[in-house]
């Protein structure tokens, strides 16, 4: 309400000012002076008045009458809206508005403009509350801008949430067949005092069932580790010696409850999840599933957490291509040969030699080079040749040495076997030369190969068993398949008389080096093997 007062006050102020201003400048145009005749013109040429001049002078001399007029109409004006003001506070109480008097404004218009007879200029009317308002009564609208104010003191109105209402529930069994009479509905106490047994539902997704899923989710858990590892062992009991009290001298040490391992019985033939399916099992080969207890509905196994947390291996570094490596390597050499620039600009480093060469002597060296050309060659090539010998002595600086490049070969097959163990096991129809035995056993040294030769007799067959890397592998099948000439013939080609059984990987390896066992019959050969559990290496061989 203030401020719309205020506004309509700011309103009048500007229309008063507005209508003096046009006013005095109507005024000042019709009062402009007219240029006197010099004294030398003749009377006849002066210029004569008309009879519509005389009736406006006596219309303008009564100006200043009218000015007066209006500002005392607008002081009354003012006045009323200072006076509503004041009763709004609670000062003063509100006087009723002052119309404007008729007679000032029936012969002049807005602003002192005269007006033709019979019209009136529309007076200014307001409300009991300082409103512009029409003949009617109606609020007359003023394209007022609204005040700044800071977006602080706006009030921010918060929608609250509408909760559903459910529709009342139809009791009558005719109309809903749903409603169960035997159902008492809920929110009312009985005469025990207790709340009737009935149905009390919650929001989905709320606290309730929030709450209610973690209890179940945690009993669980508890439940199937208990069932997977077995019970805790509890800590041992406290000594006490005669007198009642705790002997702290003779307790033993209390260790942590450690939890064992349950022991996994063999293997079933039908795992539990499956006999559901099969409920008349006798064998793999004829098996029928029971196909009602397929239903849509998903089994969500209980999720076990582990005993320890894994250890953290950082994050995975990111493969680069050739063209990213070589990017990188161009930057790391541009940012190096920077900060050598500058240490050399500060006077950390000397500046290097210039670099002369035989295409740029004759520029680099301008005098000295024309008066003995054949000296300064001299001296630019033997820089050449000191600039060439520098250059490979720092190559054989960062060469590594023997042993330090036999320990980062070993050190690459060692960690290619800790992920994985690589097996290939080859069939030999005659291993009787002793170089192809040689070179079988020391390429499998030089390779860090494990594994064995097994050379029967009976069968006159050998089957050849390498663990190792996969490049190891790799290197180890080439020699024995493409290099090797097992057959003494002339027309036969290297490689013929081996045959590569099986390749595949194994969790670790069997034999801790390599050698070469010699057996009479195939008992012998296959019991060697079945000590270690890979008998099935010698079936293989023998029955390709």
């Amino acid at each position: 309400m203030l401020r719309s007062l205020v506004g309509s006050e700011m309103c009048i102020r500007d229309r008063y000012q507005r209508r003096v201003r046009e006013w005095f400048r109507g005024w000042m145009s019709e009062k402009r002076p007219e240029p006197m005749p010099s004294a030398e013109e003749p009377d006849a040429k002066r210029r004569r008045k008309s009879r519509w001049q005389d009736a406006d002078e006596e219309e303008n001399g009564a100006g200043g009458n009218q000015l007066s007029a209006l500002q005392a109409q607008i002081q009354a004006q003012m006045s009323n809206v200072k006076q509503l003001l004041a009763a709004k506070k609670g000062s003063t109480a509100p006087a009723p508005a002052a119309m404007p008097n008729p007679a000032m404004t029936t012969s002049y218009g807005a602003g002192g403009i005269p007006v033709q007879a019979g019209q009136s200029a529309a007076p200014l009317r307001l409300d009991a509350r300082g409103r512009e308002v029409d003949a009617r009564g109606n609020l007359v609208r003023n394209n007022l801008n609204d005040i700044a104010t800071l977006k602080i003191n706006t009030k921010v109105v918060v929608e609250k949430p509408v909760k559903e209402v459910l529709p009342m529930m139809e009791t009558d069994p005719s109309k809903n067949p749903f409603y169960d009479p035997s159902l008492k509905l809920g929110g009312r106490n009985d005469r025990r005092g207790g709340r009737r047994q009935a149905f009390v539902f919650t929001e989905e997704g709320s606290e309730t069932h929030k709450r209610a899923a973690d209890r179940l989710r945690h009993k669980l858990s508890k439940k199937a580790i208990a069932e997977r590892y077995g019970k805790v062992q509890p800590a041992a009991a406290q000594i006490v010696d005669g007198s009642g009290d705790a002997a702290t001298e003779v307790q033993p040490k209390q260790e942590k409850a450690v939890l064992p391992f349950k022991q996994e019985g063999p293997i079933p033939e039908v795992e539990w999840w499956d006999a559901v399916l099969a409920p008349n099992y006798v064998s793999a080969d004829k098996v029928t599933f029971d196909s009602s207890k397929i239903t849509m509905y998903i089994q969500h196994p209980i999720p076990i957490e582990p005993l320890c947390e894994p250890k953290d291996q950082g994050p995975v570094p990111l493969p680069l291509t050739k063209k990213e490596r070589k990017k990188l390597r161009t930057r790391t050499r541009i940012e190096a040969e920077k900060e050598k620039q500058a240490q050399i600009r500060v006077g950390l480093l000397a500046p290097p030699p210039p670099k002369v060469k035989i295409s740029n002597m004759m520029k680099a060296l301008l005098n000295e080079a024309v008066q003995d050309p054949s000296k300064i060659e001299q001296q630019v090539r033997a820089a050449m040749a000191q600039r060439q010998r520098n250059h490979e002595l720092r190559n054989e600086e960062r060469k590594l040495k023997p042993e330090e490049r036999r320990q980062k070969k070993l050190k690459k097959i060692m960690d290619e076997t800790a992920v994985e163990m690589t097996v290939a096991i080859y069939r030999v129809e005659d291993f009787s030369n002793t170089q192809n035995r040689y070179k079988v056993d020391i390429n499998a040294a030089q390779l860090h190969l494990t594994g064995c030769v097994i050379l029967c007799e009976e069968t006159g067959h050998s089957c050849v068993v390498a663990e190792g890397s996969k490049s190891s592998i790799k290197k180890f099948g080439k020699l024995l398949t493409q290099r090797i000439k097992w057959k003494e013939e002339d027309a036969a080609k290297p490689g013929d008389g081996c045959q590569a059984i099986w390749l595949g990987a194994v969790k670790k390896s069997t034999f801790r080096n390599f050698k070469l066992e010699e057996f009479r019959t195939e008992v012998l050969a296959r019991q060697y093997l079945a000590g270690k559990n890979i008998a099935h290496y010698w079936d293989m061989c023998m029955h390709k």
